[in-house]
């Protein structure tokens, strides 16, 4: 109950919410819940939070994708919940400042000093990252290469 409540008031409500990387922590772990009812009713919430603070969510969750302390399985629900917000909400790509931390949290697992997370998370990383390439006008992928081209405002920024 109080997960659907949140994700009702959360935008006009965002001046009182203090901590918001504990909320996207608890709300992540919440849609990870065996419960079906709670598990979704905490992504929709969670996600209602990544649309209202883009940048700290996305911050939030490139370190939950990197958190060695936690399981193969949570690391990924936090890559996922980033290909939730480009898939459902493709207008706050727009937002200033939103492109380069949405481009680090899905890299980030994909860091060569980290092997073993890289091998785990390079299914779900490429898969967010065609979804951004296919949602995003302003991105592009060369298959060939592995060059990551995005745009963000007049500034052109290159990722590789």
């Amino acid at each position: 109950l109080a997960a659907d409540l949140l994700a009702s008031i959360v935008e006009a409500w965002q001046d009182c919410i203090l901590d918001v990387p504990v909320l996207c922590h608890h709300l992540l772990r919440l849609s990870r819940s065996k419960d079906l009812d709670l598990s979704q009713l905490a992504g929709r919430a969670l996600f209602e939070v990544s649309r209202t603070f883009p940048v700290v969510f996305l911050r939030t969750m490139a370190t939950q994708t990197v958190n060695k302390t936690r399981s193969e399985k949570w690391r990924e629900q936090a890559l996922l919940a980033v290909g939730t917000l480009i898939k459902k909400d493709r207008r706050v790509l727009l937002k200033e400042g939103v492109m380069k931390e949405l481009i680090s949290a899905v890299l980030r697992p994909l860091d060569p000093s980290e092997p073993a997370i890289r091998k785990a998370m390079m299914p779900v990383a490429t898969s967010v990252l065609q979804t951004l390439v296919q949602r995003a006008p302003m991105v592009s992928l060369h298959q060939k290469t592995q060059r990551f081209a995005a745009a963000e405002g007049r500034i052109l920024r290159c990722m590789i």
